[in-house]
C-alpha cells in the first residue's frame, strides 16, 4: 500500500504534466489563431506564451458577468526581449457604470516587433486602424481571440 507521501508526490508530477501540456497547447493555438507559419515560429527564440481566460456570472444580477483574458507573448531576437501584453478586464452588472452595456479595460504594452507579431494578421481589423481609434469591439475581438487560446 502506498503511503499519502508517495500519492502526493505522484498527483504533483501529473499536475505539472498537465500543466507543461496545456502550455504547449496554448503555444500551437497562439501559431495557429495569428496565422503564423512553423518557420516563423521557430525563428522565435525562447518563445513562451501565457494566456488565460475567466468568465465569471453574477449571481445575483442577472445582467451582471465579468471577463479577464490576458496574453503574454515573449521571446528573443538577435539578443533583443521582444514582448507583447493584452490585459483585457470587461464589468457588467449592479455596482458597475452600466447594468445594461459592459465597462472594458484593455491595457496593450509591447515592443514594434510584438506588437506587429499580434496585430500583423489579416484577421484582425485592428490592423488596419490606429492604436488611438481602437474601441471596445475591437478589444471585445482580442478578447474572443484569447478565449479560443485556452479553451480550444
Amino acid at each position: 500500500m502506498s503511503s499519502n507521501f508517495s500519492i502526493d508526490n505522484e498527483i504533483a508530477e501529473y499536475q505539472k504534466k498537465i500543466e507543461e501540456l496545456k502550455q504547449a497547447k496554448v503555444k500551437m493555438n497562439f501559431a495557429g489563431a495569428f496565422d503564423l507559419h512553423q518557420s516563423e515560429v521557430d525563428e522565435l527564440e525562447n518563445l513562451t506564451v501565457e494566456a488565460s481566460y475567466e468568465w465569471v456570472d453574477h449571481a445575483l444580477d442577472e445582467f451582471g458577468h465579468s471577463a479577464n483574458a490576458v496574453l503574454h507573448v515573449k521571446w528573443k531576437s538577435n539578443g533583443n526581449e521582444e514582448f507583447a501584453r493584452i490585459d483585457y478586464n470587461e464589468e457588467q452588472g449592479c455596482g458597475t457604470e452600466s447594468r445594461y452595456r459592459p465597462t472594458v479595460y484593455c491595457n496593450i504594452e509591447g515592443t514594434v516587433a510584438g506588437k506587429e507579431l499580434v496585430f500583423n494578421n489579416e484577421c484582425y481589423k485592428m490592423k488596419y486602424k490606429k492604436e488611438e481609434e481602437w474601441d471596445d469591439d475591437d478589444y471585445k475581438e482580442l478578447r474572443d481571440t484569447i478565449k479560443r487560446l485556452v479553451n480550444s
